[in-house]
């Protein structure tokens, strides 16, 4: 376990961040709902339970806890109610008796709805999806102006959260690790290979000890041309004849807090059908080319640097790979030819924030007032436009992909004649690449968090 005094700490921050921006928005109190179970369309199941970010922030150990409250006001200790009915059908959750629940005044309810409306006089804010619906006039549900100062703050995380990321990294680099052995095992030379999504996804669950519904997001597994689109969605049982790529990112759950790191291997060049050991060198070389590209990039981090500055960088020392590679014939005159083309093998964004949110909160908000500053036009998927500062976390994800539809578009264009299409085509059936790593701005530069978690496996 992590040391409680950093939960400690971090708790104490958290309410005096909340009783400032409460009493900047003229509210009283605070009330935050975990969130409630929703039924499947026509039926008596359920979607897995995701609780409310908001809530997971303060009291997370209890993230898998549905329809709790949790009462904060200004001078008080936090009051968390925990609903536990009387049922047989489901467990409910018991009264905690671990360090953590000195911090909260904690009641079981029944029923929170009696517990929650004693302060007639009050003016509440409230965050939840779903409020009570007997709340009366005295409830704001999800104000903006409280939202954005809460949203702004999330960006800059404590002690206790960038620990808990880290310890998610730590579960999922053993995922990453596991997949990649059984993806190395499948390939047998000159011979059809029986791997699939499936089992690769089955071992990675395996590895990291979670349940897909405990996964921050959906997993890609992505074998061969899979590879090329972006947020693959598929876990294919059919065996491919033969096996070139994994694109695999995945990510890991600690107490709430996301984990999300992408690797991509390719199927050495001794291990492949002869008519394509030339172009698994190639592949091979574009792997690394990227991963040192993503490396560069990481070493220019720090507090003050602007995140669309680095998305752009980026795409500069993409046009070095693709010349390295002879992917580029020739290299572009003008940096929007370069672009043009770049935009094609990389269309996504650089990365985003992490934290308790896959793609964290806050990546547009310039101040706390909810000022948004809009990504580029050239670069419209970017989801992060912040300048950086210390204790904010953030994903780094270069990729270099052969995705047919952005390619013939490419073609068409007077800007495709820089390109060697011959290697381009060959390339195809290979997917692409995407390397990506969780990084901890600090007061002098970066701490790479998920190189940190591989070193540590590989220590042990």
């Amino acid at each position: 376990m992590i040391a409680f005094s950093l939960f400690e700490t971090h708790i104490s921050s958290l309410q005096q961040q909340v009783e400032q921006a409460l009493s900047q928005h003229d509210f009283d109190a605070l009330l935050i709902g975990s969130g409630h179970t929703k039924k499947h369309f026509l039926d008596d199941t359920h979607y897995a339970f995701r609780a409310n970010p908001h809530f997971v922030r303060w009291v997370p150990f209890l993230h898998e806890s549905a329809d709790c409250w949790l009462l904060i006001q200004k001078g008080k200790k936090p009051a968390l109610y925990i609903y536990a009915p009387n049922d047989f059908w489901y467990q409910s959750t018991p009264l905690p008796v671990d360090e953590w629940a000195g911090l909260f005044d904690i009641t079981l309810v029944t029923d929170p709805a009696p517990a929650l409306m004693t302060q007639e006089n009050q003016r509440y804010a409230v965050v939840a999806e779903e409020p009570l619906h007997n709340f009366s006039n005295k409830f704001e549900c999800n104000p903006d102006v409280l939202l954005n100062t809460l949203h702004f703050d999330r960006a800059i995380k404590t002690s206790w959260e960038i620990e808990c990321i880290f310890r998610a990294n730590c579960c999922a680099v053993k995922g990453h690790a596991a997949a990649k052995a059984l993806f190395q095992k499948s390939i047998v030379p000159s011979s059809e290979s029986s791997l699939t999504e499936r089992a690769l996804h089955n071992r990675y669950l395996q590895a990291t000890g979670h349940l897909d519904h405990e996964l921050p997001y959906n997993v890609i597994m992505a074998l061969n041309e899979n590879a090329a689109t972006l947020h693959y969605q598929h876990k294919s049982r059919s065996p491919l004849p033969v096996a070139r790529t994994l694109l695999l990112d995945g990510g890991a759950s600690y107490l709430g807090y996301a984990a999300d790191i992408t690797r991509t291997w390719s199927a050495s060049a001794v291990d492949m059908p002869q008519a394509e050991q030339a172009i698994a060198t190639v592949f091979a070389a574009i792997v690394k080319a990227v991963e040192r590209l993503q490396l560069s990039v990481i070493e220019q981090i720090k507090p003050g640097l602007d995140y669309i500055e680095l998305h752009r960088l980026a795409h500069q020392y993409l046009v070095d790979v693709l010349l390295s590679t002879k992917l580029l014939a020739q290299c572009p005159p003008t940096d929007e030819v370069q672009e043009v083309i770049t935009r094609t093998f990389f269309p996504h964004g650089l990365g985003h924030f992490l934290g308790i949110q896959t793609h964290d909160v806050a990546g547009f908000q310039q101040d706390s007032q909810g000022t948004v500053k809009a990504p580029p036009a050239s670069h419209p998927f970017l989801r992060l436009t912040r300048v950086l500062e210390e204790g904010m976390v953030l994903t780094v994800e270069p990729g270099l992909y052969f995705i047919p539809s952005l390619l013939e578009k490419l073609r068409a264009d007077a800007a495709g004649s820089f390109v060697n299409w011959d290697l381009v085509d060959q390339l195809k059936p290979w997917g692409g690449v995407r390397i990506e790593d969780n990084i901890l701005v600090t007061a002098t530069g970066a701490r790479n968090l998920t190189r940190e978690a591989f070193a540590l496996l590989d220590a042990n």
